[in-house]
């Protein structure tokens, strides 16, 4: 969903980006496979705490998914997924990025989303590697890491101890949306007053 009165174009001018993870963070996937072991497979994968949460994502700004295919997974599981949540009616293909080694397209993605970049993943890892890119690479965006904490990633990064220190943790999205509309109204007010000079 686009903000309304605004075209495509326009909604991308806007500068915020939500790139957020398929697994963990959208889609339930420890239901799916918990559903698969009982084989009683149900049709819906989403998380209940996270209803809205999505919807509110995308009157801020551009959704995009930002998936991996691991050693056991497909490209075709992961589009799966996405068509299960609906996903591949509402976010367009161009915003849709699934692939191996995930944190090595980061940088691609860095100079294709210009602007306040939210990373919204359950692997501690990854937003610590993204970090790492933003802050070598200076691509002109401002990247926040968010770090949803739930699902098995999440509690083996727990367990272990985490040394990285992400701008946010949550243990669900729609928690994070508040604070995303109150960090875009601070980050939006410098840009209106640069404008104006």
């Amino acid at each position: 969903m686009l903000v309304k009165g605004l075209s495509k174009k326009e909604h991308m001018k806007t500068g915020v980006y939500f790139i957020l993870d398929l697994d963990r963070v959208l889609f339930d996937t420890e239901r799916l496979y918990e559903s698969r072991r009982r084989q009683a497979e149900e049709a819906f994968f989403s998380f209940a705490e996270d209803e809205g949460a999505l919807e509110d994502l995308e009157s801020l700004g551009v959704v995009s998914i930002f998936s991996e295919v691991t050693v056991n997974g497909s490209f075709e599981l992961q589009r799966e997924k996405i068509r299960r949540l609906g996903l591949d009616i509402r976010i367009a293909e161009e915003h849709t990025h699934i692939g191996e080694k995930k944190i090595l397209r980061f940088r691609e993605l860095l100079k294709k989303y210009k602007g306040l970049v939210f990373l919204v993943d359950d692997k501690v890892e990854v937003l610590e590697e993204a970090r790492k890119i933003e802050q070598a690479e200076k691509l002109g965006s401002e990247v926040l890491t968010v770090w949803i904490q739930r699902g098995e990633h999440a509690k083996r990064a727990l367990e272990r101890g985490v040394t990285f220190v992400p701008n946010f943790k949550f243990s669900n999205l729609k928690d994070f949306v508040p604070v995303a509309k109150a960090i875009i109204n601070t980050w939006r007010i410098p840009l209106a007053k640069e404008s104006l000079k």
